[in-house]
């Protein structure tokens, strides 16, 4: 069985930020893709992962309202709710309405995942994909979402063939 870890109540939002987007609340029947992120860096802690987030200027000049993902998975493979998945958050430029955010804390175009964290992923993605009524061909890499203005290289070359893997097969490992 999955634990999930529920910190929504534990993470504070920006003071500074006035985001509407993040206040407003869509149905989970809007929900037709879930994304999935690396980190690009080993950071463990859930709520310093979050005031850096809240600090990153290079995505908006008072930082992020929050954290940016519904879903992050630390290197011991534990599973943080972040955001209710009726919140638009930003991560994937125009695919942010329609998208939910999961993170995978690692730099994945220099290290490899641990299969157990994959393991964990794709439990997660099943949940997911069944209590969302998607499928697993709604899934995809950060990357992948080029038609949404998404141009990077999360989730980083060593994890994105184990999410093409999973969209093919339903299996990361």
């Amino acid at each position: 069985m999955l634990e999930i870890h529920d910190m929504r109540e534990h993470l504070w939002i920006n003071p500074q930020h006035t985001w509407e987007d993040y206040r407003k609340r869509r149905s989970l029947s809007d929900i037709k893709l879930i994304v999935v992120h690396d980190t690009e860096n080993n950071i463990n802690d859930i709520k310093i992962a979050n005031e850096l987030e809240i600090k990153n200027t290079a995505l908006h000049p008072m930082g992020l309202p929050r954290i940016r993902f519904h879903y992050w998975i630390n290197e011991a493979g534990e599973v943080y709710l972040c955001n209710d998945l009726e919140n638009v958050t930003w991560h994937s430029h125009l695919a942010d309405k329609k998208s939910l955010a999961v993170a995978l804390v690692g730099d994945y175009d220099k290290q490899e995942p641990k299969k157990e964290n994959l393991k964990i992923l794709e439990v997660l993605l099943n949940k997911l994909i069944t209590e969302l009524n998607l499928s697993r061909k709604n899934v995809f890499g950060h990357g992948e979402l080029k038609l949404y203005l998404n141009f990077t290289r999360c989730p980083g070359k060593n994890l994105i063939k184990y999410v093409k893997q999973y969209r093919k097969i339903g299996r990361m490992v």
